[in-house]
């Protein structure tokens, strides 16, 4: 009963495949994401029966079902979000399409420079496209450092990439993958938000992200300049 007062509330809300979500939400309330299930096989306790309900109405909501699920697929790749994280959307796609497009040979050995990096799905997209290649993926949220590095070790590519926390901390460390002084970490996926920015000027949020990835740029024009 449970579950077909579900499939007719979101129905009635106006999602196009309810029983199918209905039945993702049922899966994730009972804890087997990963599962497809059937209402016939599914047990839940007052606990699993009141999330299967919470999220439902959510949904009903209009609440993207990525959201409460708290992961997306996005390069034919999961990824698990959060609060701090945009949720990957399918049109980001083309952006990954055009980049390994201008790459050229994928065997190459290339550096990404990821700014708002959130859940990292750009750039762990391309990393598993690109064998060779190192990336750094940089976010003003530590949260979203957090997500990012879960990714990035659920999906393998933990040792190729490196997090940093903080807009004006985004340069590359001695010895990390996207420095020129020694060889990459053995370490997965380093987290720095340890390493904060120092205290914010009393200027307006959007100057000042235009200033660091102003500073950014200029760092990178540099470090080209130099190869």
């Amino acid at each position: 009963a449970p579950f077909r007062a579900a499939v007719a509330a979101l129905a009635a809300a106006g999602v196009a495949d309810a029983r199918r979500e209905a039945r993702l939400i049922l899966a994730h309330a009972a804890g087997r994401d990963d599962a497809v299930v059937f209402a016939r096989d599914v047990d839940l306790d007052a606990a699993g029966l009141a999330r299967f309900r919470a999220a439902v109405a959510r949904r009903a909501a209009r609440e993207p079902l990525s959201r409460i699920l708290g992961r997306r697929e996005f390069w034919s790749l999961p990824f698990g979000l959060g609060p701090a994280t945009l949720d990957p959307r399918p049109d980001t796609e083309t952006l990954v399409a055009e980049a390994l497009a201008r790459v050229g040979d994928r065997g190459r050995r290339l550096r990404i420079l990821d700014l708002g990096t959130g859940s990292g799905c750009i750039a762990l997209a391309l990393l598993s496209e690109l064998p060779m290649a190192t990336a750094i993926g940089v976010d003003r949220s530590a949260d979203a450092c957090r997500v990012a590095t879960a990714n990035a070790v659920a999906l393998g590519l933990g040792r190729r990439v490196q997090a940093v926390c903080g807009w004006v901390a985004c340069w590359p460390r001695a010895g990390s993958p996207g420095s020129r002084s020694g060889p990459a970490r053995r370490t997965p996926w380093p987290i720095s938000w340890r390493r904060r920015a120092s205290p914010e000027s009393r200027v307006p949020a959007t100057w000042r992200g235009m200033s660091a990835a102003s500073s950014c740029a200029r760092k990178c024009r540099k470090m080209q300049r130099k190869r």
